[in-house]
């Protein structure tokens, strides 16, 4: 594929909106169910990531049984995360940041119990800011692939993409970027 990609990060809700006016031509990171709530957004059949798991993190260990674990807790995570906000009700304290450096700065000064995100944007983003002595609790909350959408303007690039993402997925050099992506991470 020869074509240049502008990247622009915005919090969940935002980002979907401006893609829904067609102020952007995708969505990354996104769960099946998507293209029955945004009819002008067209899902690229295959994954862009086959399993992406949110899981908590915590400092230190601590007995953790999946979603009731947190009730009367106090929890964090990234605005916008509809299962998120679907699974906190009756916990304690909830803190929605735009950022995942804020949300892991706040589990590391210790104002929240719990941050709630993807294992692979979390572990990232805890390396950021220095985390020592952090938990990654399993199994995950929830676990499924994620997708790219296309604006329907873009509809064209459908089975470009789709091959491109099995070649990468089929080569394993999704490992490779993963590892790169948390590397990265940490240094920036």
């Amino acid at each position: 594929m020869d074509y240049s990609v502008e990247y622009r990060s915005y919090s969940a809700e935002r980002s979907l909106a401006e893609t829904m006016k067609g102020n952007g031509h995708a969505e990354a990171g996104r769960v099946h169910a998507l293209k029955e709530l945004y009819p002008s957004l067209i899902r690229v059949d295959e994954p862009l990531l086959r399993k992406r798991e949110l899981v908590a993190f915590s400092m230190g260990e601590s007995d953790f049984a999946g979603w009731n674990s947190i009730k009367g807790k106090s929890v964090g995570f990234m605005r916008g995360w509809q299962i998120c906000e679907i699974n906190t009700k009756g916990v304690a304290r909830v803190e929605r940041t735009t950022s995942l450096r804020s949300l892991f700065i706040m589990l590391k000064e210790g104002r929240i119990d719990y941050a709630l995100a993807g294992r692979l944007d979390g572990t990232a983003a805890s390396q950021d800011v220095g985390m020592n002595g952090l938990h990654v609790h399993d199994p995950p909350l929830e676990s499924q692939p994620v997708y790219l959408y296309l604006h329907s303007s873009a509809s064209h690039l459908l089975p470009l993409i789709s091959q491109e993402l099995k070649h990468i997925h089929d080569s394993g050099k999704t490992r490779a970027i993963i590892a790169d992506y948390i590397h990265r991470g940490a240094k920036e």
